[in-house]
């Protein structure tokens, strides 16, 4: 006995889909990314983080108890110079950043 299994238009449109947003996900995983941990911001300029995308940390998951943002590694010179001179206001300012593996990007948070 065989099956014959009929696949209208519609179901080929919803696996194309499905097939570009794991190309999509596949992608986003080869390119490094990095958090910047913008610990000890001055209070004042929680408002320009908050802007400029960070996110805050209250510390409870392991991370450090501050503002951060993930970004893209080609990108972490400008941030970093970002800090420097908007929120620290002192060039020899070393914030701590992570890299980033798609293993760390991806796994779930329990």
């Amino acid at each position: 006995m065989t099956t014959e299994y009929v696949i209208d238009g519609s179901q080929i449109t919803s696996l194309e889909s499905f097939y570009d947003e794991i190309s999509r996900v596949y992608q986003a995983s080869q390119h490094s990314r990095v958090r910047i941990f913008a610990e000890n911001a001055p209070f004042d300029l929680k408002d320009v983080l908050k802007a400029r995308s960070y996110r805050w940390s209250d510390g409870s998951d392991g991370r450090p108890k501050s503002w951060w943002i993930e970004i893209a590694e080609e990108a972490m010179d400008h941030e970093l110079r970002f800090l420097r001179t908007e929120i620290y206001r002192w060039q020899d300012a070393d914030p701590p950043v992570q890299r980033l593996t798609a293993f760390d990007r991806f796994k779930s948070q329990r």
